[in-house]
């Protein structure tokens, strides 16, 4: 069993083969495949998926299946017309040894990213009823061909391009004591966009320091930001109008999921119903 170094674990298993190879991964990249099984020479055998959501991610390309067929390896997927979905991972040398776990073939799944995943892999004999299960899971899959990679290529050519963030820092990002998951910050749109709609924001306050006589139901701007506010923001900085509300949809459910103890959501009283995002006091 391996928790850690799977790349040079699996490519000095698979290197040792002399029949054949065969590997199942729903992901797999082309570059981390060709460096896996570069120096293979025996006859290479691949299933993935190709499911329209892998495409749509990025996942799946046809590219990979073509390089597959120029080098001569037998490449077969799982797409759409397929009720359930490839979950296997499995990397096998002359159906004697068979590693099976967790990790895609891609750069993280197998360690080579310097933010890899945490995966889990352990070796075990290719048994008769490990066969079978593999042998079905070809049989039902459709195996790749020119005509095929054709269609798919219709499909990759519908797929509208996102915008793509980097997000590559070396520790969490923290504002205001409170921590933005990479996750959030890509799907609001990056880190700028979420620093412009977080400076809306009023600090923290203490209660003592709020106006004589406030009253929270007509006052909410002491301790929070409107609705409206965080959307004429956008449009400031040029954001389509149709994302618009859902980058501030997206803001207020970080804030109420991860810090509901702090963070809530309110509206005004009379003629300021919008909801505001406004700090506990």
């Amino acid at each position: 069993m391996i928790w850690d170094d799977h790349f040079a674990k699996l490519k000095n298993s698979l290197n040792l083969s002399k029949d054949s190879v065969t590997i199942i991964s729903p992901y797999m990249s082309q570059n981390t495949l060709e460096l896996l099984i570069t120096d293979i020479k025996v006859p290479v055998k691949i299933l993935t998926s190709w499911q329209i959501d892998d495409f749509t991610s990025g996942l799946a390309k046809t590219s990979l299946a073509e390089k597959c067929l120029d080098k001569g390896w037998e490449i077969h997927v799982f797409h759409g017309g397929h009720k359930r979905k490839l979950h296997t991972k499995a990397y096998i040398s002359d159906s004697k040894n068979i590693w099976i776990g967790s990790a895609n073939l891609t750069d993280k799944g197998l360690g080579i990213n310097k933010n890899p995943n945490f995966e889990m892999m352990i070796m075990s004999e290719f048994s008769e009823d490990i066969k079978k299960h593999i042998d079905f899971l070809f049989s039902i899959s459709s195996r790749v061909d020119k005509n095929l990679i054709e269609e798919f290529k219709k499909l990759e050519k519908l797929i509208p391009e996102k915008d793509i963030f980097e997000l590559d820092w070396e520790a969490p990002f923290v504002i205001d004591g409170l921590t933005i998951p990479s996750q959030i910050l890509e799907s609001i749109g990056g880190r700028d966009i979420f620093e412009k709609l977080w400076s809306l924001m009023p600090s923290r306050p203490d209660v003592q320091n709020l106006e004589p006589g406030y009253s929270e139901e007509n006052n909410l701007h002491l301790i929070g930001c409107r609705w409206g506010q965080f959307r004429q923001a956008l449009r400031d900085m040029d954001i389509e109008r149709d994302f618009i509300d859902e980058k501030i949809k997206i803001l207020y459910d970080w804030a109420i999921n991860e810090y509901g103890n702090i963070l809530d959501v309110k509206t005004g009283g009379r003629g300021n119903y919008t909801q505001c995002l406004v700090w506990k006091l």
